[in-house]
């Protein structure tokens, strides 16, 4: 595995369908947005219950949008033009198998990041590819838990290293804007909503990232021949 080209695809896979991205990830900016609007809340005043819920709504539309973003990405793969409406709404039939898996690989990873964070960094790159196989797969969340792990085995440190790196370059331009804007002293909620929208879209790359390492190992998978 070129683990360097797989990037280099995966950012020219990216940006071929940057319009089918922005536009599933354009309502999930602005219904996040819209709450925080109309629910403004002091982070010095806030008290539990408004913690829980602002972490909460996030979490939530987490597996609706992301099921939307693979079934994007694997219909375009596979030559096909879904709308926007059709990814979500053939994502949406996973929603319940992918909360109960990210909630299981949130407390998996937690746990290994408070053992001196490496293996909780290990176990993102070997669960990377599950949320395929839960929607693209139609398996449950153990099985997708699974068969992540198995698929990760041969590759894993090049996959690990590969997402960490994917993980930095995203993360790098609005890291650059946010110090602009605070040296510049600009702080007002226009800004900050394009801002925020540049980020998410960025944070597809990952996805995209480990869309083509499912399909790289679903490539290479050994083909089984009948016989007569």
């Amino acid at each position: 595995m070129d683990i360097f080209k797989i990037i280099q695809e995966s950012w020219n896979y990216y940006a071929r369908h940057i319009q089918g991205v922005f536009l599933i990830m354009i309502p999930v900016i602005a219904i996040v947005d819209l709450f925080y609007a109309l629910n403004p809340v002091d982070f010095e005043d806030m008290s539990n219950a408004q913690g829980i819920m602002i972490s909460l709504i996030p979490f939530v539309l987490l597996p609706l949008y992301q099921a939307a973003l693979v079934v994007l990405f694997q219909s375009r793969y596979d030559g096909a033009t879904l709308t926007t409406s059709q990814c979500y709404n053939f994502g949406s039939q996973a929603f319940v198998r992918l909360l109960v898996m990210y909630i299981l690989m949130g407390i998996a990873i937690l746990f290994g990041m408070m053992l001196l964070i490496i293996p909780g960094i290990y176990l993102i790159g070997r669960f990377c590819l599950a949320e395929f196989y839960c929607v693209l797969e139609k398996k449950t969340y153990t099985q997708a838990l699974s068969s992540s792990w198995a698929a990760t085995k041969e590759h894993q440190w090049p996959i690990l290293g590969g997402y960490l790196l994917v993980a930095l370059l995203q993360a790098m331009p609005t890291y650059f804007i946010s110090i602009l804007l605070s040296v510049l002293e600009i702080d007002n909620m226009v800004v900050d909503f394009f801002v925020g929208a540049i980020s998410s879209v960025l944070l597809v790359l990952i996805t995209a990232y480990t869309f083509r390492v499912y399909s790289f190992v679903k490539d290479n998978e050994p083909k089984i021949t009948e016989t007569v």
